[in-house]
């Protein structure tokens, strides 16, 4: 663990509301081809309770009255039960009075058995289950064989009474056919969707992407008929993620999604060796902002600053009449800092495609009113 300088032990200015806990780091039961944790196999580290200990304890003293703290991997299950409940009787005692604590478990669902689903349920944890759409087009990348044993950890969710966030990862198998994927989410009675492109870039010196990211203009036109399909008939029923953050945008004037929010570093990401980054997408030691020593977190507030400032939507963003819904869009989806993101030509699509309906949405939520299933004017 690599200890940054200049660290103190304050609350940092940046607005820090999530702390993420990668128990096991990278490690997984599977080698999806884009996950962006993937590392070279190695022995397999569990984060410490002592450590644990001490993060939960700063994070619950710095952070405002609702703040979330987060399970993700890798496979977070794989640290084990013991891991689990000794962090939650951590939180139970260090959480202050009047304090909301939200807590969030993002899993592939192959580990997942009663056991797991009455510890999730018990403590009122949020879940979220990756499920790329059928069977055909979420294996090629996740691995075959992993299809099936997510569906049966939905249910399984589901007969202990939880209804999970289904996350589906956009990539180059799955946009094809927007109208079969929608269909098979409205089939599996989905109640929170998360739609989140793949952006993964190949080594070398060039910005070339990966032969997995979906093709741009293919993701266009799925998100432009995807909202299509969502408004006409599953706007009250089905929340679906980007979709909310842009209503978000309009009604409240912040985003609820990170990449479209003018600035980044609301979430500190805890590795095992208690070292503190700004974005579990920015694991390198450039972005290590913080550590968490003998005591308690200690955190580089000029370098949680910088990391946030890489926000700021380079000069064409500035001049593009969408800048304000989007900011330029997750400083790793650009090809060069001060660059466009490369989704800007599907998000674009999609803005312009959706504005009106966005627009009358907003409109009707400003005034306190429910949606309804009414054709807009």
């Amino acid at each position: 663990m690599r200890s940054p300088p200049a660290t103190t032990t304050a609350p940092p200015r940046a607005g820090v509301t999530t702390l993420m806990i990668k128990p096991v780091g990278a490690a997984c039961q599977r080698a999806c081809t884009y996950c962006y944790s993937r590392a070279p196999a190695s022995p397999r580290e569990t984060i410490a309770a002592p450590l644990v200990d001490r993060a939960l304890g700063w994070f619950a003293t710095h952070a405002g009255r609702e703040a979330c703290v987060a399970w993700q991997g890798g496979e977070p299950l794989l640290a084990g039960a013991e891991h689990f409940q000794a962090a939650l009787a951590t939180l139970a005692r260090v959480r202050r009075p009047g304090q909301r604590l939200t807590l969030a478990l993002q899993t592939n669902g192959l580990g997942l058995d009663d056991a797991w689903c009455r510890l999730l349920v018990g403590h009122g944890f949020w879940v979220g289950l990756s499920l790329d759409g059928p069977a055909e087009v979420h294996e090629p990348l996740r691995g075959a064989g992993t299809h099936a044993p997510v569906l049966a950890a939905l249910a399984r969710l589901r007969a202990h009474g939880l209804e999970p966030n289904l996350l589906c990862t956009l990539q180059r198998d799955n946009v094809g056919d927007p109208d079969r994927l929608w269909r098979f989410f409205v089939d599996q009675r989905v109640r929170w969707l998360q739609l989140i492109p793949v952006v993964e870039w190949q080594a070398g010196e060039a910005p070339l992407l990966q032969p997995f990211v979906a093709p741009i203009d293919a993701l266009g036109e799925l998100w432009c008929r995807l909202f299509d399909l969502w408004f006409a008939s599953s706007r009250e029923q089905i929340s679906v993620r980007l979709f909310d953050a842009l209503l978000n945008r309009l009604v409240l004037g912040q985003s609820s999604e990170c990449t479209l929010a003018p600035r980044c570093a609301a979430q500190l990401t805890l590795m095992p060796d208690g070292a503190l980054y700004a974005c579990d997408h920015f694991i390198a030691p450039t972005w290590q902002v913080g550590a968490v020593g003998p005591e308690e977190a200690a955190i580089d507030q000029a370098r949680l600053d910088a990391f946030a400032a890489r926000k700021t939507p380079g000069a064409r963003c500035r001049g593009c009449a969408w800048v304000a819904l989007c900011h330029g869009g997750c400083p790793k989806h650009r090809p060069a800092l001060d660059a466009p993101s490369v989704l800007c030509g599907a998000l674009r699509r999609l803005f312009v495609h959706a504005a009106d309906r966005l627009a009358w949405l907003a409109a009707r939520l400003r005034r306190r009113r429910a949606p309804t299933t009414e054709a807009h004017a």
